[in-house]
Formats: structure tokens, sequence, C-alpha cells
């Protein structure tokens, strides 16, 4: 890694100097009069950015808001402006797919240059109340009125180096820029003293509140609705199960599936995975082993657009998780959130 490090200086001074002309002008940043939320990081992969998103918007639609979000649809076979409904991931990605699916009142879009893509929010269909964007902390193009950071409890970027020594896309200096931290992933009983320590070495500035979350996974349902051969069981204590996932860290969804079942391994894609025909056809000779195969969300998503052999489908089941705040440190959080979209789309209705 020390070898790489001197090319980690010279990308991330770049990134930098970037940043500054952001700062200082030279490159234009476009503001919107209405409330704009931006979830990102400054690491690549990982850190749990849609299961957060899924979080902010199930709590603006239970407060009425009308809601978009924007992605830049990572892993889809298309370019320029498209929304979800009506498509499938490999149009739109299988992250923005996945939650137009679970927010079917949401404008759920894709477009590579961010302000594009709002401005086609805003010119076609119904206007929304407040748009999210996915993944858009380096996105300077579009200056967000509320910007939330995340970073992995098990990789915070306070112990991390900028690419290629390490997975930061900048300097650790640009979380700054954050109205919002969130470490994610954190053991659930994460003491109120290493959560002081974490604040600590995060160096938070005086406007900036930081909180803890972690994944609080539910129940299993099968791929394949009303599918009568899947056992209606979701106990695994007795079960050989395979976990099929091509996300960036499996880690803890494997922590917490081992101890369930009598058997568990592990089939692993790089994240955002587009499977061969070959790769399905293996897939389902694997499946057969097994008395059930399990895979997350996202996968689910992306493998809906695949023709699959019955000995997968028929076995293939999926887990579902979501987002918790540590000590109910909920309640502050979403105030923040309904505060700032209350106060600016008032605003926006008053321009």
């Amino acid at each position: 890694m020390k070898l790489l490090l001197p090319l980690s200086w010279i990308y991330g001074s770049i990134m930098a100097l970037r940043n500054k002309m952001f700062d200082m002008g030279y490159l234009e940043q476009r503001s919107f009069s209405l409330p704009i939320i931006s979830i990102g990081n400054i690491a690549v992969g990982g850190t749990g950015k849609t299961p957060h998103t899924e979080y902010i918007l199930d709590l603006l639609n239970q407060s009425g808001w009308k809601c978009a979000m924007l992605s830049r649809g990572y892993g889809r076979k298309t370019k320029g402006y498209y929304e979800a409904k009506g498509n499938g991931p490999k149009e739109v990605g299988d992250e923005p797919w996945q939650v137009q699916q679970k927010f079917p009142n949401a404008r759920v879009c894709v477009c590579e240059k961010r302000v594009v893509g709002i401005q086609k929010i805003l010119e076609q269909g119904t206007k929304p109340d407040v748009i999210l964007l996915d993944d858009a902390f380096q996105h300077r193009y579009v200056k967000p009125g509320l910007s939330i950071l995340l970073t992995d409890y098990a990789n915070p970027y306070y112990k991390d180096y900028v690419m290629p020594a390490g997975r930061l896309r900048e300097f650790r200096g640009g979380s700054k820029r954050a109205h919002i931290i969130i470490v994610t992933k954190c053991p659930p009983d994460l003491s109120e003293e290493a959560q002081e320590d974490i604040i600590n070495r995060l160096s938070p500035l005086p406007h900036q509140q930081v909180f803890f979350t972690y994944f609080s996974y539910g129940t299993l349902y099968p791929f394949v609705k009303n599918n009568k051969t899947a056992s209606s069981s979701c106990l695994l204590q007795k079960e050989k199960v395979l976990l099929l996932c091509g996300i960036a860290r499996p880690k803890n969804l494997m922590d917490y599936l081992k101890p369930q079942c009598e058997c568990l391994t592990v089939k692993a894609f790089p994240d955002h995975h587009n499977f061969s025909d070959d790769e399905i056809r293996k897939l389902g000779e694997i499946a057969r082993e097994y008395d059930r195969v399990i895979t997350t969300e996202k996968d689910a998503a992306r493998l809906s657009s695949y023709h699959l052999p019955q000995t997968l489908s028929e076995r293939l089941w999926v887990q579902p998780i979501e987002v918790k705040f540590i000590h109910q440190a909920s309640n502050k959080f979403n105030q923040i959130i309904t505060n700032y979209v209350t106060e600016n789309t008032r605003n926006s209705k008053l321009d």
C-alpha cells in the first residue's frame, strides 16, 4: 500500500483542486428552488446508500410529500435520462429499479448528469416536493440543501486512504461539506463510549450532526410470488443454504445468516454484477444441492431481468434489510429531515 501512496496523493490533489474550483466559483454549482437532499460517501461502495435512501423516502412518503429520487443508474445498459416506471433493471440499474418497486408513488429516475436529470424531473410529469440524490457527494454541479455523508463502521474514512492506496474518492477533508454524517453498519449494541470515540476521530464541525445506524434483517420472502413449490417456513436451522450475492461487502449478511443455518455456502459476485447466460445456467445446477438459496433485494432486482431455471427460482428467497438508528436517535434525525423539507418546500412555493 505504501508504494501506492504517491499515486494517491496525486489523485487526491487533483480532486482537491477540483473542489477548490467549485468553492471559488470557477466551476458552477446549480441551485434549485425545491429541497434537494444528497446521500453519498467519500469511499467506493459498500456503505449502505440504498437502504438509507429508502429510509428517507419512507419517512417523507409517510409525511405526505411527493418524492423523486435521482441516481446515476450504475450498471445499466443505457445512457441519458430514464424513469424507472415502465423500464427494467437493464435500463435503469438494479438499485433504482428496486427502489421503484418498493415506492411505487415516488418518481425514480436516472441520469449521469444530475443537473440535466433534475431539469427533466421538473419539466416532465408531476413536480415533486423534494428530490433525493443518490451517490452524489462528489457530483458538485448540483448544490444540495442538505448533504448526508455515510461511512462504514468497519472502515471509516478516518482510517482510509485515497485511491489507489485505499478506497477514498477524495481526501478526508471533503467530509466537511456534509451537514450530517452517518456511521453505518454498526453493531446494534454499540456503547455510548464507543460512539464518543468515533465522533472524536471524525472531528465534525460544530454544525455537523453525527448518527449511528445498523441493519435490521426482516423476514425472508420468496423470489417468485405465490410460489407453491417454495417452503412456507423461514426457519433455517436444518437447512443447507446458499447465499447468492453481488454486493460490495457481504460480511454482515453472512454473519447474520451463518448461525441460523445447518450449513451456509457463499457464492459471491462483484458489486452490480451482470450475469451471463452460462452463469445463470450453472447457478441453476448448483441450486439443486441446496434446500434454499438466499439473495439480497438488490440482487433480486437484477435477477428479475433473467429467465431463471426452475431449480433456482423455486428455491430462491429474498432477504430484506432496513435501517435502524442506535439509541433511538431516529427521532432527532427524522426531525432534521422533516424540518428541512417543510421549510424549503414552503419557500419554493413562494418563488
